[in-house]
């Protein structure tokens, strides 16, 4: 199936999130911090990410914004990673938040705590959305 990276802070709904993508079949990446899962994103090159928006601050990039949101920002300018879809979780009610977030592209929005039908749901269009992987196409070049 899809390798899905999640980045996401709070250890406890990071492993939540990867045991319900693996029991899709999916192999799940996990990053606990927006400075890990870019690195991770180059690295692997995961078929979608899982993203929180609400991280605290790379302290690597000596930022002071939104640990899931620079994020964002750093994968669509990297060539390498601009085509992974991302789908952002959030806590946050705030119109403000979705709306800066929605400047990156993302796939989803979705609030926790999240249905998981919609999560599923919504992790199924973004791979649909993404098309084969090269090696799975022989006859790309």
């Amino acid at each position: 199936m899809a390798k899905i990276l999640i980045v996401e802070d709070t250890k406890d709904v990071a492993k939540a999130l990867a045991m319900r993508m693996r029991s899709k079949g999916h192999t799940a990446l996990l990053a606990y911090d927006a400075s890990e899962g870019t690195a991770m994103a180059r690295a692997e090159q995961p078929d979608l990410v899982l993203l929180d928006i609400a991280m605290p601050p790379s302290p690597k990039w000596g930022v002071v914004r939104a640990g899931g949101l620079a994020m964002a920002d750093r994968l669509r300018k990297d060539e390498q990673t601009t085509a992974i879809p991302v789908i952002f979780l959030t806590a946050s009610r705030d119109d403000r938040v979705r709306a800066r977030a929605m400047d990156f592209g993302p796939i989803a929005f979705l609030e926790k705590p999240y249905n998981p039908d919609t999560l599923f749901s919504e992790v199924n269009t973004a791979l649909a959305s993404r098309g084969p992987k090269r090696s799975d196409n022989p006859t790309a070049a």
